[in-house]
């Protein structure tokens, strides 16, 4: 909460001016700050219900990152079903790897060491331009 509070502050008091605009693919408009800052109050907070597992669950919109929030679906067939079921495949897996990390100081970071561990693995490599 303080976190959210003072970038707020920052913001609004023009600390945060070094920051550099994005642009997204398929929308007209720059992004120019942070959409990710929310400020709230305990009271506020406590009124929100668990996402998951409810009436007990402790994952909240206060206490997760607005980054996980929504849902997604995934099928996975081989080529031959998918062909069967008139369906056309969008993606293949080609391989994999399994990392965990810690909760409590590394949450959503699962990504940034799996990438390059599978990347090492099948012999690729990345290039990123900045243009």
């Amino acid at each position: 909460m303080r976190s959210h509070t003072l970038a707020d502050l920052a913001s609004k008091n023009g600390k945060l001016t070094d920051r550099m605009p994005i642009k997204v693919p398929g929308i007209n408009k720059f992004v120019t700050e942070d959409n990710g800052v929310r400020v709230s109050t305990p009271e506020q907070m406590a009124k929100l219900k668990p996402a998951f597992v409810r009436p007990h669950g402790t994952v909240t919109a206060a206490n997760s990152s607005f980054l996980t929030d929504g849902a997604t679906a995934c099928l996975l067939a081989t080529e031959s079903r998918a062909k069967e079921l008139g369906l056309k495949s969008k993606a293949y897996i080609r391989d994999f790897v399994f990392v965990s990390q810690d909760p409590s100081d590394q949450l959503l970071l699962g990504p940034a060491y799996a990438v390059p561990r599978l990347l090492k693995k099948v012999g690729l490599t990345i290039k990123v331009r900045f243009s």
